[in-house]
């Protein structure tokens, strides 16, 4: 039999068996519906209740086991539906993003011109005004209906088809195009209603 002594040699020497100091131990958080209990000595389960069972074949103990599986598995569940949803909202907010992004860059065709010059690109909005354009990053000046540039040595031109240049219209290959960006003309998704009005100074037709 193992014995438990009080550590203070001062004290008053008392003994007690292990399962009564294990039993005196466990008695106070002991409840039907939890009756496990590990011995001190050996870690092995006991039932409370079937004390001379042998360990692991209590119905009691069964029920443990049961429940302590059933609430693996409900957390598992819980912190894989969470982790979804997770997802699923990372997912949405992505999608949104790139539908803002689409949206924007629809809106940025429907209502700018890309600079005709080489090597600018830059995206220009009119907001009124003549046909007289000019960069505001590399200060190239064109027309904004055929996007023909006006240089400084040579009266301003226009492609034949211009609706607002008139008077010196030419036809693309006759164009001499030094210095023009791949596809210059060409503005996809552009608003061709928002220069309705368009129009140029008499000297520049």
């Amino acid at each position: 039999m193992h014995l438990w002594t009080q550590p203070d040699p001062r004290a008053r020497r008392r003994v007690f068996p292990l399962r009564l100091v294990a039993t005196r131990l466990l008695t106070l958080s002991y409840t039907e519906s939890n009756p496990e209990w590990n011995c001190l000595q050996c870690s092995k389960r006991h039932c409370y209740i079937c004390k001379e069972q042998p360990s692991g074949t209590c119905d009691h103990l069964r029920v443990i086991d049961e429940q302590k599986r059933t609430k693996t598995n409900n957390q598992k569940k819980s912190a894989f539906r969470i982790l979804s949803e997770s997802a699923k909202k990372a997912e949405e907010a992505r999608l949104r993003e790139r539908q803002n992004e689409a949206g924007t860059e629809r809106e940025k065709a429907r209502t700018t011109k890309k600079c005709p010059k080489a090597g600018c690109c830059n995206r220009i909005e009119r907001n009124g005004g003549c046909g007289h354009f000019k960069c505001g990053m590399c200060l190239t000046e064109f027309c904004w209906c055929c996007k023909v540039i006006w240089k400084n040595d040579s009266s301003p031109q226009h492609l034949d088809g211009c609706r607002i240049g008139t008077k010196t219209q030419l036809q693309k290959s006759s164009l001499d195009q030094t210095g023009y960006a791949v596809g210059w003309d060409k503005d996809e998704g552009y608003d061709l209603k928002l220069d309705e009005g368009l129009w140029l100074l008499p000297e520049h037709e």
